[in-house]
């Protein structure tokens, strides 16, 4: 057993192994007595400690350390204290450490990049790429990779042009590593043509080359071209894997049910149905196209189920309006001991934003402090969102005082909060209180400010808003906020303005778009805009139930019976059902689930008591509206 074993057992044992790091760097006194020098791999396998606890102070002290054993010149420690600066959160101790290296080469070059690629500095980065080419560094494949996605956070075509043509020089075109990078890259900045003439320049394509160009399509919205791509590579003799998978699946959910239950079938027949992966984009696919049915029998069949299907599950039915079997799902999920994420809460206090759930929503928001998950964005979005629609105003402030960290998302919840109570004020003091958080308001914002124009019926505030996304932010207006705004002036009964405003959009109208204009006829009894709102979602959707329900009395009004009757023909030959509606009340801590047209509710009082209720209403010279239940 010799010397260097035994001193670095000791130092181990004393420190890392019993969770006592710190008091493990106090032993160099005992080092500076022997003539001995540390190993590089025992000092390699210190920092690989710090990165895993992510420990600021631990790093700083074992780098402190690393300088006393006389190791502070050496490249290859260098490189790696750089990473765990990095991955410990500090960049500044990273770039210090980098400058000090009395020689810097490809691999302190490559950590230095990495560092500031992770940490969204893509500027620096970029021009740390540029300053190793003029020290006369030839860079290898990883500073390539690392330095082409630093350039994502840019969005910069020209500045990735620039890198593609380097590596062509630098012979690295051919590299499947750089050019699988590439396709992503290219895709992701608009310019999929770039990605496809990089993936035919490669002499062979591997499974992650096919996988990068049908992710880019698909990015594009080209789910035809998916399906033939991933057609295309089984005639080439590359096996799929559970990433293929994943994008054909994902590709097939925008696509029909059809071709959902086809991407199922391929992902058996490839051994990949129970991939824990493919099975949750699979039960994500159904629950987007409502056969919650299929998810389900999916979700019964696997063998081991983790947090991701438990979740995706859930999310599914709150999704497709099943909110109280999201409930059980998520009790259920506790009682088998499954340990929820953050996703599961947040899918689950969506549940409560859309039932009358607020005792339930409270003791969600108690177990997720009870199992000490970190208050993210995402969870405080969500609380917020289901406080405010339960009008919990107090509670709304305070979840958002006790956020960390707020990001534009969380400030968008908040001004969306206002919607619940008709409060534009308060919508434009938080809009003015995201730049004092060093924040910018993005599309989503302005959604929202307009959705609460459209509530409350203020079209000055309507146009004020879209012209304030577009002179003072620069935000080119989507067709959400098109359509916040043709509702907003078909609320007040001025459809012929808000049909030219409608026509002379620059994005093609929704069926979103054209149900609300057709829901503001059916109010304001205008057949002629109505009817020609229902042929436009007919052509878009010929079983959407809801556009036969509002189109049917607009024609009784009008006098048009037979058209009315060839409108119920139409239906029945389209098979557009309604799901019936729902009402939720919270009775003693549980909630009670009513549907249109059932009495089957356990509670038979409830039913006496609306009996009751409508007997008054009767007897008080009250006529309940009929025309809407006649299709």
């Amino acid at each position: 057993m010799t010397l260097q074993y035994v001193i670095e057992k000791r130092i181990f044992t004393r420190g890392f192994s019993q969770g006592k790091d710190r008091s493990s760097l106090q032993l160099s006194d005992d080092l500076d007595c022997h003539d001995f020098q540390i190993s590089e791999k025992f000092l390699y396998q210190r920092l690989q400690v710090c990165i895993s606890k992510k420990d600021l102070e631990l790093g700083r002290q074992v780098y402190a350390f690393i300088k006393s054993c006389g190791q502070h010149s050496n490249t290859f420690l260098g490189s790696h204290v750089i990473r765990m600066f990095s991955f410990c959160g500090s960049l500044r101790d990273a770039y210090l450490v980098f400058n000090t290296l009395s020689v810097q080469n490809v691999f302190t070059w490559s950590a230095i990049i990495s560092a500031f690629a992770i940490h969204g500095e893509g500027h620096q980065a970029y021009k740390l790429f540029k300053d190793m080419l003029q020290s006369g560094i030839k860079p290898d494949t990883v500073v390539f990779v690392v330095s082409l996605k630093a350039c994502a956070s840019l969005k910069s075509l020209a500045r990735v042009n620039l890198l593609h043509f380097y590596a062509i020089y630098a012979g690295f075109d051919s590299n499947i590593y750089v050019a699988n990078t590439l396709i992503a890259l290219y895709a992701s900045l608009g310019s999929i043509m770039d990605g496809c003439t990089v993936f035919d320049g490669l002499s062979k394509q591997d499974v992650a080359s096919w996988n990068a160009m049908i992710a880019a399509h698909l990015q594009h919205g080209n789910v035809t071209t998916c399906a033939q791509l991933f057609q295309q590579m089984q005639k080439e003799g590359i096996k799929p894997n559970n990433v293929t998978c994943i994008s054909i699946i994902k590709a097939a959910s925008y696509s029909t049910i059809v071709q959902t239950r086809f991407a199922h079938i391929q992902a058996t027949e490839l051994d990949l149905e129970l991939d824990v992966y493919v099975a949750s984009s699979l039960l994500d696919a159904y629950a987007r196209q409502g056969a919650i049915d299929d998810a389900q029998e999916l979700f019964d069949r696997l063998p081991a189920k983790d947090v991701v299907t438990w979740s995706a599950l859930i999310a599914g039915y709150v999704q497709n309006g099943y909110d109280w079997k999201a409930f059980l799902l998520f009790q259920k999920m506790q009682y088998l001991g499954v340990k929820e994420d953050n996703f599961t809460y947040v899918s689950v206090l969506n549940a409560c934003s859309n039932t009358a759930a607020a005792e339930e929503g409270e003791l969600i928001h108690a177990c997720l402090i009870e199992a000490h998950l970190k208050l993210d964005t995402f969870i405080g979005s969500a609380l917020i969102g289901m406080y405010s629609c339960h009008g919990k105003l107090e509670d709304v402030e305070c979840v958002f005082g006790n956020l960390a960290e707020r990001d534009i998302g969380v400030w968008n919840a908040l001004i969306e909060s206002c919607t619940t109570n008709d409060n534009y004020e308060l919508a434009m003091y938080y809009l003015n209180a995201i730049q004092l958080d060093s924040l910018l308001p993005d599309a989503v914002t302005f959604v929202c400010l307009l959705s609460l124009c459209s509530h409350m019926g203020l079209i000055e505030e309507g146009w004020y808003q879209l012209k304030l996304m577009i002179g003072q932010y620069g935000l080119s207006p989507m067709v959400e906020h098109y359509n916040c705004l043709i509702d907003l002036f078909g609320r007040l009964g001025q459809l012929q303005e808000a049909e030219n405003l409608l026509q002379n959009m620059p994005w093609q109208p929704t069926l979103r778009t054209w149900m609300s204009l057709l829901s503001n006829c059916r109010t304001f009894c205008n057949v002629t805009l109505g009817f020609y709102c229902f042929k436009k979602i007919f052509l878009l959707d010929g079983t959407h139930a809801s556009a036969y329900t509002l189109m049917y009395p607009l024609f009784l009004v009008a006098g048009l019976n037979s058209d009315a009757m060839k409108l119920i023909e139409l239906r029945n030959k389209m098979q557009a059902r309604r799901k019936p509606g729902k009402a939720y009340i919270e009775v003693a801590q549980n909630i009670h689930e009513f549907v249109v047209g059932d009495n089957r509710h356990p509670s038979i009082l409830a039913y006496r008591k609306l009996k009751s209720l409508l007997l008054h209403l009767n007897s008080e010279g009250f006529m309940p509206l009929l025309d809407l239940l006649n299709i």
